[in-house]
């Protein structure tokens, strides 16, 4: 029986073989087969492979086994979830409870799309193995009808039609399960699309939520106190209720990320690390380098570890975990209070603490309660109460120049033109509530809360995030590496100035994103940089002309710190050959501004082919208009590979000696031994005769005269003057000084002393001239003097 089924099949193969060769003609060749010889070899090659296959399949269906039982089910409950009367009536929703809706869908497609992931990797993987069966379908297929023509035993027949049982066994297997995945991959993707097109009409409602806030949507507070009875303790339990479902919202957002909290731990656990250490080196007063910096404001925080591990604790989590829904904001935002006061209180006066209390209470009673949207007279009357308290407290808080007492800059004021500023939006929130613009008042009150809010969260990070840096580079700076040691200054402000304006472009984010003018922004921003023009046959936007001048500064950025970093960090490390570093140096600036200045055109839409020609015109003009400055830049570089001068050499040029202070692209500076500086263009280093005299070496021969009476003893002499050079620091041993006797002259005895130095090439020649007077005097060696002088001398 098994043996007909496999001849059958066989010949249902066979006909398929021959009508695809039929239909494709072109194709016409035939399929390779195993020799009758090799068939148990590569049958056993055959049974490996096909068993990994299966372990492969069955690893799948492992994987996917509890998507596919979870997907119907959760399929059906989208579908009942999207007819939900809310989801019908999406236009008639208020915003918090458009923002709930969002975070459940968000939930949904968070889930879906991990199966998505899932799914689609299995069907890469069954596609992969079932090519590989269909290939040894055909290949033993083939074998079988080799077999046969040749007559092959009934042994080998029956063993190639078991490999072909086996290989069309797990080709059923595998699709059934590929099937399975394809069918719940595109259920998947249908509720996927079905769910983000829910999801960008709840966006469009939320926007047009936020911002058509100019009218009148409830009756007058007056009017509703009167139809309505206030209700204290139910309005206490709507709260209560809110709550939870915010909580159980927040539950669902990290189950659904659970993927991510490995990552979490670990980098929590490190920040944990980080401000404990650092804590305890304050507790033991071994924090700072110098003592001063224990008693400055900015360092105090060290002392409250759990807050400022809080605070980095909830930048870990807006860093790791995306797409957070409201209600983990909201609840992000009260954990945050207590930290955020704990360390404002090590910056701000005491006398202050009230305005911080006042403001962080408020705060936390109104993202609390504005969760409750069932009871209308309650909720307004507590907005009412929010926006009176508000608006004396921030009106105290000018009259007593408060901002300019903690801290006087130019933040400051802009910080107090807004509080002036929030005074005003105060006064029209209530009365718009007293009228009945219930969202104008609450979108007014809930942004003043959130810009002062936010101003003292990033306010404390900023001082957080400063003080570690300025820490980390000052205990560093001993054993660090020199470009540390010598811009440590520039590093601390730059950084500091970064970090500030890291700080307030994430506050004014945030701000305009509650005020709700973020998506009028967005929407100036992209018709800005839309704008264009046309230049010859070249389209030019606001955007391409952004780029050019940010690659113009990131190209002039990377060409001064890579100079920096190889002039501090390598070339004072390490010894090169003469030369070497300038020339590097130079090379690698041209490199990177070419490179730079061609990416920077290309931005505007310049072509390469325009760019050669546009520059090659102008290499007429410039040719015969600027040939003078374009000698002096061809001189530089080819001064920078032959090195005839170089930074720090001694050089006579046209009877101007001094010490190369600089070679740039077109000249070179000059500085000479009387302070001035001259400036040579760099053609003249070719064309001139140049005098170098350090240019294998910086050791400089000095030579000192004196003369002696006729009566002194040469050999003498010649020691004393030997023995003070070698004495002297300055002169070098090798070559050694040499001291000679010249000859007679008509009174005197002349002798020369040669020496060597390579430094204080001034100073060193006077010492040893004094020396050698000041010792010959000692021995009794006279100086010579004239016969005439002598005889009127005697007379």
């Amino acid at each position: 029986m098994k043996i007909l089924f496999i001849l059958l099949f066989l010949n249902v193969s066979i006909f398929a073989l021959e009508s695809t060769d039929n239909s494709t003609p072109d194709k016409q060749k035939e399929l390779a087969f195993i020799d009758v010889s090799d068939v148990s070899d590569k049958a056993i090659e055959v049974i490996t492979k096909t068993k990994s296959i299966h372990e492969r399949i069955e690893a799948e269906k492992e994987k996917t086994k509890d998507i596919h039982e979870a997907v119907r089910s959760y399929a059906d409950s989208i579908s009942l979830l999207l007819k939900d009367p809310n989801y019908q009536t999406i236009s008639s929703q208020n915003l918090r409870e458009l923002q709930k809706m969002q975070s459940e869908l968000a939930v949904y497609l968070v889930q879906m799309k991990e199966w998505q992931s899932v799914l689609k990797s299995s069907i890469a993987v069954y596609d992969e193995n079932s090519e590989l069966l269909e290939k040894y379908s055909a290949l033993w297929s083939q074998t079988h009808i080799h077999a046969v023509d040749e007559h092959a035993p009934d042994a080998i027949l029956e063993h190639i039609g078991s490999v072909i049982t086996d290989v069309e066994e797990l080709k059923n297997t595998l699709k059934t399960q590929y099937d399975q995945t394809l069918t719940d991959s595109q259920l998947l993707s249908e509720k996927i699309l079905t769910l983000q097109e829910m999801d960008s009409r709840l966006q469009e409602s939320e926007v047009s939520a936020k911002t058509e806030v100019f009218y009148q949507d409830k009756v007058p507070l007056f009017q509703l106190y009167a139809q309505n009875k206030f209700s204290f303790y139910a309005y206490l339990n709507s709260i209560k209720t809110a709550t939870i479902e915010q909580y159980n919202e927040v539950t669902v957002y990290f189950k659904v990320h659970a993927d991510l909290f490995l990552t979490f731990f670990i980098v929590t656990l490190l920040s944990m690390a980080f401000v404990a250490y650092f804590n305890y080196l304050y507790r033991k007063k071994e924090l700072f380098v110098s003592e001063e910096s224990a008693y400055k404001k900015m360092f105090f925080f060290m002392g409250r570890p759990f807050s400022t591990f809080a605070i980095l604790f909830i930048m870990i989590i807006i860093a790791i975990f995306p797409d957070r829904p409201h209600a983990l904001v909201d609840m992000m935002s009260i954990f945050l209070i207590i930290p955020v006061i704990r360390i404002l209180q090590t910056i701000v006066k005491k006398e202050y603490y009230k305005y911080i209390y006042i403001i962080f209470s408020l705060l936390a009673m109104y993202l609390i309660e504005k969760s409750s949207t069932e009871y209308e007279l309650e909720s307004r009357i507590f907005m009412l109460l929010v926006s009176i308290v508000l608006f004396f407290t921030i009106g105290a808080i000018l009259i007593k120049k408060v901002l300019y007492n903690i801290h006087y800059s130019f933040v400051t004021k802009i910080g107090n033109y807004i509080l002036a500023f929030s005074l005003l939006l105060l006064l029209v929130a209530a009365c718009s509530n007293l009228y009945g613009s219930v969202l104008l008042s609450s979108r007014l009150i809930f942004g003043v809360l959130s810009t002062i809010y936010t101003s003292m969260i990033f306010y404390a990070i900023y001082t957080i995030l400063t003080a570690y840096v300025v820490i980390v580079l000052r205990r560093r700076i001993a054993t660090a590496s020199n470009m540390l040691e010598k811009y440590s200054k520039n590093i601390e402000n730059t950084t500091k100035f970064l970090i500030k304006i890291w700080m307030l472009s994430w506050w004014f984010m945030i701000v305009v994103k509650v005020v709700g003018v973020y998506p009028y922004l967005v929407t100036l921003k992209n018709d800005t940089l839309a704008l264009s023009w046309q230049v010859a046959q070249t389209t030019i936007s606001v955007q391409s002309v952004f780029d050019f001048l940010f690659i113009v500064f990131a190209t002039w950025f990377l060409a001064r710190l890579i100079r920096t970093v190889l002039e501090v960090e390598v070339f004072a490390r390490f010894t090169f050959p003469r030369g070497v570093p300038t020339a590097i140096i130079t090379v690698l600036n041209y490199a990177i501004i070419i490179t730079g200045t061609i990416i920077a055109f290309s931005s505007l839409g310049v072509s390469a082919q325009q760019f050669a020609l546009i520059f090659g015109a102008l290499g007429v003009g410039i040719g015969f208009g600027l040939r003078n400055i374009i000698a002096n830049f061809v001189s530089g570089i080819i001064m920078v590979f032959e090195r005839p001068v170089q930074i720090g050499d001694v050089i006579e040029v046209d009877k101007t000696m001094g010490e190369v202070q600089s070679i740039g692209s077109r000249a070179s500076t000059l500085k000479t031994f009387d302070g001035s500086e001259v400036i040579i263009p760099n053609a003249d280093f070719i064309a001139k005769e140049i005098t170098n005299w350090t240019l294998s070496d910086k050791q400089r021969r000095k030579v000192v005269d004196f003369k002696v009476a006729f009566d002194s003893d040469i050999d003498l002499i010649l020691k004393i003057m030997k023995e003070v050079a070698l004495s002297h620091p300055d002169v070098l041993k090798d070559p050694e000084p040499l001291a000679t006797f010249q000859g007679f002259g008509e009174y005197y005895l002349e002798f020369k002393l040669y020496f060597w130095l390579s430094q204080n090439l001034i100073v060193a020649p006077s010492d040893v001239s004094i020396g050698i007077y000041k010792t010959l005097k000692e021995s009794g060696v006279r100086m010579p003097v004239q016969k005439t002088q002598w005889e009127d001398v005697k007379q």
